[in-house]
């Protein structure tokens, strides 16, 4: 369970079995091709995992980050630079929207606030768009 919600985490290969079988426990998945992309996508980051929520009835795939203990609900993206216009590398966002609307003051406080960083392209601010990078940082 993760903030109410029960939460399946299956290994690669049970995703195999799953998107083979276009289903899970009887109940179709939706977005087949999203969540085979995300998976490559983002499968070789090691905080990064691809989950599934059951919502209405039906189960979604849901991206995770897991950072210490904690395990979040986030959305991944290629942050683009408001600046320039250049992609910034792979990254993760608090899924706002995911998280139940009745979460306690706590849980809340709980969520992430990650740093701005610099474009890694004109070195300029991003600050439309606070994220935890995924990437190795070339110091």
């Amino acid at each position: 369970m993760l903030c109410g919600q029960e939460l399946v985490v299956p290994t690669t290969e049970a995703w195999r079995e799953i998107l083979r079988e276009g289903s899970l426990d009887g109940m179709p998945l939706p977005l087949p091709n999203w969540i085979a992309l995300g998976l490559d996508t983002y499968s070789g980051f090691a905080a990064t995992s691809l989950g599934l929520i059951q919502r209405r009835g039906r189960w979604w795939a849901q991206p995770l980050l897991r950072l210490g203990v904690r395990i979040y609900l986030v959305n991944y993206e290629d942050v683009i630079c408001e600046h320039c216009g250049q992609r910034c590398g792979p990254s993760a966002s608090i899924d706002r929207v995911a998280y139940p609307a009745s979460r306690t003051t706590l849980e809340a406080e709980q969520l992430i606030e990650p740093p701005v960083r610099d474009c890694p392209h004109c070195t300029k601010e991003l600050r439309r768009r606070q994220t935890v990078w995924l990437a190795v940082e070339n110091n």
